[in-house]
Formats: C-alpha cells, structure tokens, sequence
C-alpha cells in the first residue's frame, strides 16, 4: 500500500456520497438515541423524507424513532 496519496486521490477518497449518507444515517441514530424527535433528528443530520424511502436501514430507525414517541406509529411508504 502507497505511504502517500496524490492530491486527486485523496480528493476521491472525501468525494464519496455513500460514505457520507452512511455519516449521516449514524448521526440521525445517534440523535433518536438521545431522545431527540425523529423529524427532528432527520433534519438536524442532514436527511429528508425521501432519503428515508430511498434508504432500508434509515427507514427501520425513522420508524423506531417514531415508536419511541407513539408506539402506534404506521409508517406510509410511497414510490420515489
């Protein structure tokens, strides 16, 4: 393995948008953990609605989050 990374290569290393939704997945757990409200805790890391249709493992800690609240929470998923 290279000791050093040229200038593009570590560009490409922090351009990675899966790596950064991942960043923000585990910021919005974090929040829902500190009992923060799920709407809340989406906006607060950066993540909409969308992002939790889009997302499985964002959308079973939305939910989770959710019930926290109001253990009768249906979540409604729709087609992106």
């Amino acid at each position: 393995m290279k000791e050093q990374l040229s200038d593009n290569e570590h560009l490409e290393m922090l351009n990675n948008p899966e790596a950064e939704l991942l960043g923000r997945i585990s910021a919005f757990e974090k929040y829902v953990e500190l009992d923060f409200d799920a709407d809340k805790a989406l906006s607060m890391a950066g993540l909409t609605e969308d992002d939790i249709h889009r997302n499985p493992f964002l959308r079973i800690y939305y939910i989770l989050g959710k019930r926290k609240i109001d253990p009768n929470y249906k979540h409604k998923t729709h087609k992106v």
